[in-house]
Parts: C-alpha cells; sequence; structure tokens
C-alpha cells in the first residue's frame, strides 16, 4: 500500500466545506457533472490506496480536473492532487534520465581518453617522420660524388690556403707524375749506360798509353783523360737524375695517400647513407605500426589490437582493449536519444502539473469567492455555519497551490540545465577529438560530428533560465503577498526557502549562459534573503557553503534559555528540520497550525515517496547531494 501524500489534507478539508458550492435539492447537469468528478475523484483515491501504479488515478483526476461544470471544490481536489501525482512521476523518472546522462557522460569520457591515445600514437608517428634520413642521404651522396670529383670539378673543397683535390684530379696527378718517373727511369739508365761506357773507354785508352811510345802514347794519354772526365760528368748527371726520380717517388707517395683519404671519405659517406636508409626502412615499419594502431582505437570493431613491434622501436601502446572510439561514440549516441526521450515525457509531465496547480490556484481563488458569496448572502446564517465558512475561507489559499507549481518549474528548469550539461560534455569532446584527429588522417565519427549541439545547448540553458524565472516570480508575488491567514503565512514561509535554492540554481545558469551580472544578482539576492532569515532568528535549513557562512555570519548569537522537552530522533538521524522533504525538486512544507486545519474525514492515502523502481540509497559518486530541505532536486 501506498504512503500518505504530503498536504493531502490540504485536499480533504474543502470536503467539509463542498456542500457550500452545490445547490440543494437540484439534479441539474452541473449537480450531475460535479457528482461525476467527485467520483472520479474518489476512485482515484481509491487506486492510490491499493495499487502501485499511477497512471489511473492520474487518467481519473484528468477527467475530473476537466470537469468545467464542477464546482471550484471538485476542481480544486482534483487538480492538485493531479499536479502532485504527475510531480511525483516526474521525479520518478528524473533518476533514470540523469542515470541514462551520467552513462553518457562515462562513455564520453572514455572517449576522451581513447582520444589522447590516438593523439600520442600520430604524434610519434609524425615524431618518427621527422627521423628520414633522405635529405641527408642525398647529401652524403653529393659530397661523395663530389670527392671523386671530374673534368669540371678538380677541387674537392677548400680550408684557409689548403686545396683538397677531387679524386679525378689526384689521379691525373698520379698518371702524370708516373709518366716524369718512367721518363727519369729511362734517363737514369741511358747515363748509366753511358758512364759505364766512358769508364771502359777511360781505362783502355790507359793500358794504350802505358803500352805505346811516343805520340801515341800521347794520344792514348789524352783519349783516357778525356773518357774519365766523361764519366765524371755523366756521374753527376746520374746521381741528379736519382735524385730528382727520388723526389718524384715522394710525390707519387704523397698522391697515393691522398688518393687512399679521398677514396676512404668517399666510401665512408656512401656507408653512412646506406646504414641510414637501412634504418630508415625500420622506422617506416613503426610509423606504420602508430598508423595501424590509431585507426583501429578510431574505427575498430572490437577485440584486441596486437601491434608488431619493430625491433629497436618504442611504440605508444602494444595493444587496446576492445571498444573503440566509432563504437563507444555510437554506444554513447543510443544512450543520449534514449534520455532525451525520457527527457521530452519528463518536461510533459512537469508542464502539465505546472498547468494543474495553476488551475489549482484559480479554482481556489473561486472557491474562496463563492464562500465570501455565500457569507454575504446568508447573513443570518448560524454562528456554527459562518465560523464553518470562515475557517474553509482561511484554509483556501492560493499561495500554497502558487508554491507547489513553482516547485514543479524548478524541476523542470534542473531538467533542462542537466540536459544542458550533459550537452555540454558532448561539446567538448566533439572539440578534443578534433583537434586529437588532427593530421592522423583519421575522420571524426559521424555519431560526434553532430553540427546541431551548439544550438541544442544554447537552447537547454535558454529553457532553464525561463523556467528558474518564471518560478523565481511566482514564488517572489507569494512572499510579498499580504498573509493574513496561517496557510498564507505557511506558504510564504516556504516559498522563501524554495527560492533562495531556486536563486541559487538559476545563477549558475546564467554563468554558463556567459550573464555573470545576472548570475551575480541572482546570487546576491539570495544572500539576502538568508542573511534577512538569520537576524530574525527564523531557521534555515541545510544550504550549500557559500550560503551557508554567510546565515553563519548574519545569525545573532543564541540566548541562554531553559531546555524544552522534545521527542529524541531517532539513533543516527539528524533532528528534522522544517519543511524537510525528500522528494526531488518540492520544497518542504512548513507546519501549519492545527487551529485553521479542521477536517471531517480521514485523509485518503496518496502514492508512496519511493517509486517501485527506486535508485539505490547511495547515489554515484559524481552525483551532487539532494539538497536538504528543498526536495533533493538532483545536479
Amino acid at each position: 500500500m501506498l504512503a500518505p501524500l504530503n498536504r493531502w489534507s490540504r485536499a480533504t478539508l474543502l470536503l467539509a466545506v463542498a456542500p457550500l458550492f452545490v445547490a440543494a435539492g437540484c439534479d441539474t447537469p452541473a449537480n450531475q457533472a460535479d457528482k461525476r468528478a467527485k467520483a472520479d475523484v474518489s476512485k482515484a483515491q481509491d487506486a492510490l490506496r491499493t495499487s502501485g501504479s499511477l497512471d489511473e488515478p492520474i487518467q481519473l483526476l484528468t477527467s475530473a480536473a476537466g470537469a468545467v461544470e464542477a464546482t471550484p471544490a471538485t476542481r480544486l481536489r482534483a487538480s492538485s492532487l493531479l499536479g502532485q501525482l504527475l510531480s511525483r512521476q516526474a521525479r520518478d523518472a528524473v533518476w533514470q534520465v540523469d542515470r541514462l546522462d551520467r552513462d553518457a557522460q562515462r562513455l564520453a569520457m572514455e572517449i576522451g581518453q581513447l582520444s589522447g591515445q590516438v593523439q600520442l600514437a600520430s604524434q610519434l608517428a609524425t615524431g618518427y617522420k621527422l627521423f628520414d634520413p633522405t635529405p641527408v642521404v642525398n647529401n652524403l651522396s653529393k659530397q661523395a660524388d663530389d670527392a671523386r670529383g671530374g673534368a669540371d670539378r678538380p677541387v674537392w673543397f677548400e680550408t684557409g690556403n689548403v686545396r683538397f683535390s677531387t679524386l679525378s684530379t689526384i689521379a691525373t696527378e698520379i698518371s702524370q707524375i708516373e709518366g716524369k718517373i718512367a721518363e727519369k727511369s729511362q734517363q737514369i739508365q741511358s747515363l748509366q749506360s753511358q758512364r759505364d761506357a766512358a769508364i771502359v773507354a777511360t781505362e783502355a785508352a790507359a793500358k794504350e798509353a802505358e803500352t805505346s811510345t811516343d805520340r801515341a802514347s800521347v794520344e792514348a794519354f789524352i783519349r783516357s783523360s778525356n773518357a774519365r772526365k766523361q764519366a765524371s760528368d755523366l756521374g753527376t748527371q746520374l746521381e741528379g737524375a736519382v735524385a730528382e726520380l727520388d723526389m718524384l717517388q715522394r710525390e707519387r707517395a704523397i698522391l697515393d695517400a691522398r688518393k687512399g683519404y679521398v677514396t676512404n671519405a668517399a666510401g665512408q659517406m656512401e656507408a653512412g647513407g646506406n646504414a641510414l636508409q637501412s634504418g630508415w626502412a625500420a622506422m617506416q615499419k613503426a610509423v606504420a605500426s602508430q598508423g595501424e594502431l590509431a585507426r583501429s582505437i578510431a574505427t575498430g570493431t572490437g577485440g584486441s589490437v596486437a601491434v608488431q613491434v619493430p625491433e629497436g622501436v618504442t611504440i605508444a601502446f602494444e595493444s587496446m582493449p576492445a571498444g573503440s572510439i566509432a563504437e563507444k561514440a555510437a554506444k554513447m549516441l543510443t544512450v543520449a536519444q534514449e534520455a532525451d526521450s525520457q527527457r521530452a515525457d519528463v518536461l510533459d509531465k512537469l508542464n502539465a502539473a505546472s498547468k494543474h496547480f495553476g488551475d489549482a490556484v484559480t479554482a481556489a481563488e473561486a472557491a474562496r469567492s463563492e464562500i465570501e458569496r455565500s457569507i454575504q448572502e446568508n447573513l443570518s446564517a448560524s454562528d456554527a455555519q459562518k465560523k464553518a465558512w470562515d475557517v474553509a475561507k482561511n484554509s483556501l489559499s492560493a499561495a500554497t497551490y502558487r508554491v507547489e507549481q513553482a516547485d514543479a518549474l524548478r524541476l523542470l528548469a534542473h531538467v533542462h540545465a542537466s540536459h544542458a550539461a550533459s550537452l555540454e560534455v558532448r561539446l567538448k569532446l566533439q572539440a578534443l577529438l578534433t583537434s586529437a584527429m588532427q593530421g592522423s588522417g583519421i575522420e571524426l565519427p559521424e555519431s560526434l560530428s553532430d553540427s546541431q549541439l551548439q544550438g541544442s545547448y544554447e537552447q537547454a540553458l535558454k529553457e532553464a533560465d525561463d523556467a528558474y524565472r518564471s518560478a523565481d516570480e511566482i514564488l517572489e508575488n507569494v512572499m510579498s503577498a499580504g498573509q493574513t491567514t496561517a496557510a498564507e503565512k505557511s506558504a510564504a514561509s516556504t516559498a522563501t526557502i524554495s527560492r533562495i535554492y531556486g536563486l541559487y540554481r538559476w545563477a549558475s545558469v546564467s554563468m554558463d549562459m556567459g550573464a555573470s551580472d545576472q548570475a551575480k544578482q541572482h546570487m546576491d539576492l539570495a544572500r539576502s534573503i538568508v542573511t534577512d532569515m538569520a537576524v530574525n532568528g527564523e531557521r534555515i535549513p541545510t544550504l550549500p557553503p557559500e550560503l551557508a557562512a554567510i546565515a553563519a555570519e548574519a545569525k545573532p548569537p543564541p540566548e541562554p534559555a531553559a531546555p524544552a522537552e522534545s521527542p529524541e530522533a531517532p539513533e543516527g538521524e539528524p533532528p528534522a528540520a522544517p519543511g524537510a522533504e525528500a522528494m526531488p525538486g518540492e520544497t518542504p512544507e512548513v507546519e501549519q497550525p492545527a487551529a485553521d486545519q479542521p477536517s471531517t474525514e480521514t485523509p485518503a492515502e496518496t502514492p508512496s515517496e519511493t517509486p517501485a523502481d527506486q535508485p539505490p540509497a547511495d547515489p554515484p559518486p559524481d552525483q551532487p547531494p539532494a539538497e536538504p530541505g528543498a526536495g533533493g532536486e538532483p545536479g
């Protein structure tokens, strides 16, 4: 069975005064319409007592609330309860929408992590490409070619006064020196032969001079002397030729050394180029591996991705878990679409609840007018009847339903604001992926390239801003209106607390919209209200830290007083603050004095505070705590 719904006593109170609005003894069409509407309300109450579903009561109450010929009291009962049930359904569904939004945000976070890995792999591939040795190899090849030279390039390079000839020039010089060496060798051989012949001639002439007499001896001696002189001259020429040959051979040795140096330098440059080309081949494999890894992370279709690591090369990741960016993006889009679908249903219910609370306001004002008219038309009524009319009139506070309407609008604003937060995450993810995949050659998944996200984000913020504004205007009117009855005072007190939370949330939305001045105005007004409550000694529910600090500063020091007896709170639970409720988006109600709340029947049972598919007691870590005293409005 379902627990009683808060504020039901206000509706049942009207049962005591309902006969005032029905023409006695007349079975008119209006009477019949009113009876049918009352019957639908009673059936709805019975269904709430026996069933966990709100669908049938809502259907019955919708019919009753739409009965234009029914009395204001009946329409009030139907509209107020219908608004509460629709708000209840919406609050129950908001948790599911928020859960889907959190799932989408979790997927967005995972996609963001994967995009970082794609970016790292792309950066490594780009870095490896910087090691491309082609320019260096080409330069080395040119240097080797320059070292070898040619007919038009006799000099390899110059440094200071030293010129380094090319290999072709050195070869020419070696060829020339070898020719000179051969020529000098032939000259030495010829001089040696001539010298040997002169020596032989000298010795022969000397012997002839010794054996001859007179003139023949003299002539032989002269020939011997001439031959000896010729041999001496030839010996001198031979020594010079040998010295010149030695110099030529030394020059040849120097040229050979120069040839070996240039040949070795050219060979080393060619070998270095070949080594760079070989290393670049391995580097190109690493580049390909990084590209393969990046594509697998971005567009894979499941399963682990194993990447062959080239020897001596480090890559970003050797393997990746299943689930690529494209897969997670598609799943995120599905979750977001489901959240949008459920969110649309929640928004419809909250808009309808706001309308029905507005209808309840109209009905309450009409019912009060009917009572005042009855009082004026029945001045001779009994004192008991007049007292009953006064009690009923004072109990019909339109402000109460205005506060409930504002609560529905605040929850409506929360739903839009949560939607905007979810869209903002997707917008940031879109920008992150665009940057991460730049230069990788990988296109952004279609499910993440929605060009309408920015417009949807701005529209969601605007809807939240409009709903907060409407709720604030209603609450401000309730607070500033004349408060003569206990019900009106209670509504004003509840409206004050509700407005604090509304302004606080509204400031956050304004800041997201870039309207920092408006955000400051909302926060300043919330601080002002909290300050006034603290100065006046009013009990203040738990507030956000920045508002709680204001209340602590403004609160006057407590006066010593004798301890009053009060029932103890259950062990482990804090004392309940006035008006605290557990329903999201609904401002708690301040207790009303019992004097103005007579009732002639037992309050009907209404839906449970907790839906059948209740969320876990401990909220997820990424979900902020509920607002104490403000109905735990999520987000």
